[in-house]
C-alpha cells in the first residue's frame, strides 16, 4: 500500500498523514526519503514527533546509514553470529547491508565472490565511489602483492580459486558470496562455486552468503560452520504484472495510459509494448543469439537516430563496423550476454543507467544481482538456454523490475505462463550428497562427507595407491575426474616413445607437439559438454588455438578467421571461444596434462619437464608479461593494453601501475578520451 500510494501521491493531507504513519509503522524510513526526493520536502507539513526522531536514529548503522527494519535485524544478528546465510528478494538491499557489515566490523582482508563480470563491475564501482572505503584497496585482479594492507578482493569464483591455489597461506577475515544458489545449479560452474565456498567456509573466516528466493539452506552446512540462516519474502519494490498470455488476440490492455491491442505474433506484440512504454526496459531472452536477433528487431522499427558514442567508435575500431551492436546503439537499443568482453558489458550497463539506452536485451547475466535503472522487465522467452525457465528463474528475473530508492513500483510483462516459486532448499552437495564425483571426494575433509561418500573417498585413495599415483597430484587437477586422469597416466606410461616425442625446449611447443597435446587432451580430459560442443570442430579448435598462441592476433583478426554466415555469428563465436575455451577450459586441461605428463616423465628417470606455463598464460590472458596480465585481469581491452604496455614494463602489480600512471601522466597522451575513461574506471 505504501508503494502504490507513494507512487502517485494524492494532494489530500489526511492521506499524506496516513502514508507517513504507515512508513513509520513498517520502520523503512528510506521510503520517506524517496517521497521527499520525488515530491520535495514540503510533501508533509507536520514536524516529526520526538518518538519518530528516536526511531529514525535507532534504525541507523554505526556509519550513520539508514537501514530498513529487516536490515537492522540482520546487522544485529551478524554482530552476535558473524556467519550468516540470507535469502531475500532482489530489492531487499542485501549488498547495501554487506557494506554496513564491513564498516561495522573493521575487517582487514575481504573477499567478495560475484558470479558475473557485470556484477563485479557494479560492485567495484559502488565501493570505489563510497568515501567510507577510501582506506581499502578495492582489487578486481589477482595481480596484486598479498601484504598487510586493508583490501577488498572482488573476484569471480574461478579467479578466487586460482588466487588461493597460488597463495596457499592466504587468509581472509571475511568473505561474502552473492547468488549463493549457484552452488546447486546444474551447470559448468557449479563445481568451482562449491569448491570455493568449501575452502573459504572451513578457513575460519566470518561470512555472509546471500541470494534470492529460497526457503531453507543446507542444515548440515549450517551446523558444521556454526552459521545461521534467515529468510525474508518482503518485496520492498512492488511489482505490477501484465500477463500477455491471459489476453486473446484483439484484446486491449493499457501501459502508461496507452491502449495496446494484442496482436497475433510475439514480434508485433513486443513492438507495440515497447512503443507504449515511457520508461527504460530490460528484455529477457534465453540465448546469446536470441538477444542479438531481438535487439536488431527492436532497432529496425525505432525512430531514434543517435550520433556515434565513444563506445561505438571504439567498437568500430577494435571489433567490427559491421557488428549489429553498432547499429542497435544508434537506435537506443543494445544486447548483453556473458561472453562479451568485460569492458563492453560494463559500458553497456553504464550507458543504460545514464539513460542512453532505452531497451537492453539480455540473458540472465543482467538478472543475477546486477542493479539497473530499469522500471520495466519484459520476459520475452520461457526458456533458459535450451531448458524451460523454472519458477525460481522467473521470480529472479521479475525481481529486476524497479530499483529501490528509484522506483516504488516495477512493471513485469510476460509473454508466457511460468509459475512463480521459491526454491525449497539450497543444498550443498559436498556435505549433503553421497554421490560426489571422484575428484570431489578428494577435495573434502573426510569428516565432512556423508558415509557413502566417505567410503567412495577410501576407494579412490586405494585405487590411486594401486596405481602408484599420489593423491596430492590428482587433487591439484580440480574439476577433472580421477578416472580421466588415471586413464591419461596409463596411456603415457604405456608409450615411452610418445613421452620422448612431446618433450621440448624453450617456452612454447612446436606446432606438431601442440597438435598432439591438444588431441590427447581432448580424448582424455575434455568434459562431455566440451567434447560434444558443435560450435567448433576438433580441427577448428586446434587451428584457432595455434593461431592465437603463435600469431597473437588482434580481436579483429581472430574474428576474421571464424566460420560463420554473418558478422554477428563470427563475433559471438569469437567471444565464446575466448571466454569459455581460452580463459577457462583449455588452461584447466593443459595444466592437468602438464602435471600428469611431468609426473610420468619423472618416473622414467628423465630430468626434463614439459613447460606449458607460457602457452597456458597466453591463452588465459592474450599476454604474458606481468603488467599486461594485471591490466587484462582488471578488465581492460586488449587494444588499450597494447598501447600502454611499453610504458609500464617495470610494473609487476596493479598497484605499481596505478602509481606509475600518477607519476607519469603523459601515458594518457596516446589514449583517446574513451580509453582514458576505461583506464580510470578499471584502475
Amino acid at each position: 500500500m505504501i508503494c502504490h500510494v507513494a507512487d502517485d501521491l494524492p494532494e489530500d493531507s489526511m492521506v499524506r498523514v496516513l502514508l507517513l504513519d504507515c512508513i513509520s509503522a513498517c520502520r523503512n524510513y528510506l521510503y520517506e526519503d524517496m517521497v521527499k526526493s520525488r515530491y520535495g520536502d514540503g510533501w508533509y507539513p507536520l514536524k516529526p514527533s520526538e518518538l519518530e526522531e528516536f526511531c529514525r536514529q535507532f534504525y541507523r548503522s554505526s556509519s550513520e546509514s539508514k537501514l530498513t527494519k529487516q536490515q537492522h535485524q540482520l546487522l544485529q544478528i551478524f554482530k552476535k553470529t558473524p556467519r550468516l546465510v540470507v535469502s531475500a528478494p532482489t530489492s531487499f538491499g542485501k549488498t547495501r547491508l554487506l557494506q554496513e557489515i564491513i564498516l561495522d566490523r573493521h575487517y582487514n582482508r575481504i573477499a567478495l565472490i560475484m558470479p558475473t563480470i557485470a556484477l563485479i563491475a557494479e560492485t567495484v564501482r559502488r565501493f570505489r565511489q563510497d568515501k567510507r572505503f577510501d582506506d581499502y584497496a578495492i582489487v578486481n585482479t589477482m595481480s596484486v602483492p598479498i601484504g598487510n594492507a586493508r583490501c577488498i578482493f572482488v573476484l569471480t569464483p574461478e579467479k578466487l580459486d586460482l588466487l588461493l591455489d597460488d597463495n596457499e597461506d592466504l587468509q581472509f577475515d571475511f568473505f561474502a558470496m552473492d547468488e549463493i544458489y549457484k552452488i546447486q545449479d546444474d551447470d559448468d560452474r557449479k563445481a568451482v562455486f562449491a569448491n570455493v565456498l568449501y575452502r573459504m567456509s572451513i578457513s575460519g573466516s566470518d561470512f555472509y552468503l546471500i541470494g534470492p528466493y529460497f526457503k531453507h539452506f543446507s542444515e548440515r552446512f549450517l551446523r558444521r560452520t556454526d552459521s545461521q540462516f534467515r529468510h525474508y519474502s518482503l518485496e520492498i519494490v512492488q511489482k505490477d504484472e501484465i500477463r500477455l498470455q491471459d489476453y486473446a488476440e484483439g484484446d486491449v490492455f493499457h501501459i502508461d495510459g496507452t491502449p495496446v491491442k494484442k496482436a497475433r505474433t510475439d514480434k508485433t506484440n513486443l513492438k507495440r509494448i515497447v512503443n507504449a512504454l515511457k520508461d527504460q526496459r530490460l528484455i529477457y531472452q534465453s540465448t546469446k543469439r536470441g538477444t542479438e536477433s531481438t535487439a536488431n528487431e527492436l532497432a529496425s522499427y525505432s525512430n531514434e537516430e543517435r550520433a556515434d558514442s565513444a563506445l561505438v567508435a571504439y567498437i568500430k575500431e577494435n571489433v567490427s563496423e559491421e557488428w549489429s551492436l553498432v547499429q542497435c546503439l544508434s537506435k537506443g537499443v543494445a544486447f548483453h550476454h556473458g561472453s562479451m568482453p568485460r569492458y563492453i558489458q560494463a559500458e553497456l550497463v553504464d550507458s543504460f543507467n545514464r539513460g542512453e539506452i532505452q531497451s537492453l536485451v539480455c540473458t540472465t547475466t543482467m538478472t543475477e544481482g546486477v542493479n539497473t535503472t530499469a522500471k520495466n522487465v519484459i520476459v520475452y522467452s520461457n526458456k533458459k538456454g535450451e531448458e524451460l525457465l523454472t519458477g525460481f528463474d522467473y521470480k529472479n528475473i521479475k525481481g529486476r523490475a524497479g530499483r529501490f530508492l528509484h522506483h516504488f513500483i516495477g512493471r513485469v510483462i510476460t509473454f508466457y505462463a511460468v509459475e512463480e516459486e521459491e526454491r525449497e532448499v539450497i543444498s550443498f552437495h559436498y556435505m549433503d550428497d553421497n554421490d560426489l564425483a571422484s575428484d570431489e571426494v578428494l577435495c573434502v575433509n573426510e569428516n565432512d562427507l556423508l558415509p557413502d561418500a566417505q567410503a567412495k573417498r577410501s576407494r579412490v585413495i586405494a585405487l590411486l595407491e594401486d596405481h602408484h599415483v599420489p593423491s596430492e597430484l590428482i587433487r591439484k587437477n580440480k574439476y577433472i575426474t580421477v578416472e580421466k586422469q588415471l586413464a591419461l597416466i596409463s596411456r603415457l606410461r604405456q608409450d615411452p616413445e610418445l613421452l620422448h616425442t612431446l618433450l621440448f625446449q624453450g617456452n612454447i611447443p612446436s606446432t606438431p607437439i601442440l597438435d598432439t597435446i591438444l588431441d590427447i587432451v581432448r580424448e582424455y580430459l575434455f568434459s562431455r559438454k566440451d567434447y560434444d560442443d558443435r560450435n567448433f570442430t576438433p580441427g577448428d579448435l586446434k587451428r584457432l588455438v595455434k593461431f592465437y598462441v603463435y600469431r597473437r592476433p588482434s580481436l579483429k583478426e581472430l574474428i576474421a578467421t571464424q566460420n560463420g554466415a554473418t558478422t554477428d555469428t563470427r563475433i559471438r563465436k569469437t567471444f565464446y571461444l575466448i571466454s569459455h575455451y581460452f580463459e577457462f577450459s583449455l588452461p584447466k586441461y593443459l595444466s592437468c596434462f602438464q602435471n600428469l605428463f611431468n609426473f610420468v616423465v619423472s618416473e622414467s628417470g628423465e630430468s626434463r619437464q614439459i613447460p606449458l606455463g607460457f602457452t597456458i598464460t597466453m591463452l588465459q590472458y592474450g599476454f604474458t608479461e606481468s603488467h599486461e596480465i594485471a591490466l587484462k585481469d582488471a578488465g581492460l581491452p586488449d587494444g588499450l593494453i597494447a598501447k600502454v604496455s611499453p610504458n609500464l614494463r617495470e610494473c609487476r602489480s596493479i598497484e605499481e601501475i596505478r602509481l606509475k600512471i600518477r607519476i607519469t601522466p603523459e601515458i594518457f597522451e596516446i589514449l583517446s578520451p574513451f580509453e582514458i575513461d576505461i583506464l580510470k574506471k578499471s584502475l
